[in-house]
């Protein structure tokens, strides 16, 4: 093989490997684009679930509130029991 013809295999080679790098930072900067999405989404569903679950314990503290207070009126009215 003459070194013209291995220089232009080379140079070949050379351009597959190059292309197939470019392919292979396309896929990694679109994988990192999902991904920061996906973060995003579950940080919002995140502090989205935080308020809901500070909003419940509110409102089991005011339950739990007035049961002790039902509680200490039937025990009011009926001292027995």
């Amino acid at each position: 093989m003459s070194l013209e013809a291995r220089v232009t295999t080379l140079e070949y080679k050379v351009d597959q490997l190059e292309q197939a790098f470019q392919k292979n930072n396309s896929i990694l900067e679109a994988t990192h684009g999902v991904v920061a999405l996906i973060l995003k989404e579950q940080r919002e569903r995140f502090d989205k679930q935080e308020v809901f679950n500070q909003r419940q314990e509110a409102f089991n503290q005011t339950v739990n509130e007035n049961f002790k207070q039902i509680e200490l009126l039937i025990r009011q009215l009926h001292p027995n029991h």
